[in-house]
């Protein structure tokens, strides 16, 4: 072998040594691929158990945002509870106002005819005796029956008062301030239409403070003594919620069912057949 061809070999397992020694370079498009491969199996090699852990934590606060839009939701009913009830109200003192006006307008007439017919009365007597029935014109149309309020507000003082709690509840989250006031409205009205509504906010504080043994307690406050009470089948719903938050799958299922059977048609009774 001459000395060119010794030369032209050495080049050629110089070369041959390099490639073996240095790695071909990463191309740029290739860099962005192999970090997101990477920070995938980093995603992906967590724990089991650490998964389970964010998954019951998105489902808590998933619960926890239907718990919110529930009470917003039966807060608006109650609105309209009142708003009915005032319509009625508003009803029945109408009529009475006719009534009495009706009343008010036979005697007038009454009185009327008999000052024109006594004709043996002077002229002075007859005016005399005429000026009473003047002034009862005028005492008719402009008094107000007895017992019936010209203009009433929207909202009796009852009525503003519940409100004035329920967004205490509602609003400020002060559950423990609104439960206190929720008891003292019971007792200062224990008849009122809207006494049922009260003791049902009285469990849903303590439902909100998770504390539910107690809330289910005061549920059945509202089965028991208001028995008629608009919010019966939301009771039941949420006596059910609170058994199964309290792993008793038994009861919940009772109330749940009961829910169902009880109260068929309405949002409650969809909801409790949902988590049965």
């Amino acid at each position: 072998m001459n000395l060119r061809g010794y030369k032209s070999w050495l080049v050629v397992g110089v070369l041959l040594s390099s490639a073996c020694r240095f790695p071909e370079p990463t191309r740029p498009e290739n860099r962005g691929r192999d970090s997101s491969s990477s920070s995938s199996a980093k995603e992906t090699s967590g724990k089991p158990e650490d998964l389970q852990t964010q998954v019951q934590q998105i489902r808590a606060d998933h619960q926890s945002t239907i718990d919110d839009l529930d009470q917003k939701l039966r807060a608006l009913q109650d609105k309209i509870d009142i708003l009915e009830h005032n319509v009625q109200e508003t009803q029945k003192q109408g009529e009475k106002i006719n009534v009495d006006i009706d009343h008010r307008l036979t005697n007038l007439e009454k009185k009327t005819n008999e000052s024109a017919l006594a004709t043996t009365a002077s002229t002075s007597q007859i005016t005399n005796s005429s000026a009473p029935a003047s002034s009862e014109v005028s005492k008719s149309t402009t008094s107000t029956p007895p017992g019936i309020v010209g203009e009433k507000n929207i909202a009796s003082p009852t009525e503003q008062q519940y409100q004035t709690i329920l967004d205490i509840f509602m609003e400020e989250k002060n559950y423990d301030k609104s439960i206190k006031e929720f008891k003292k409205f019971i007792q200062n009205n224990p008849k009122d239409s809207l006494a049922g509504n009260a003791q049902y906010w009285i469990g849903e504080g303590y439902y909100a403070k998770a504390d539910y043994p107690k809330a289910i307690t005061e549920f059945q406050k509202v089965i028991d003594k208001y028995p008629t009470s608009t919010k019966k089948c939301d009771t039941l719903l949420k006596q059910g919620m609170a058994f199964a938050n309290m792993k008793d799958s038994s009861n919940a299922k009772l109330f749940l069912k009961e829910t169902v059977d009880q109260c068929s048609g309405t949002t409650a009774a969809d909801k409790a057949r949902k988590l049965l």
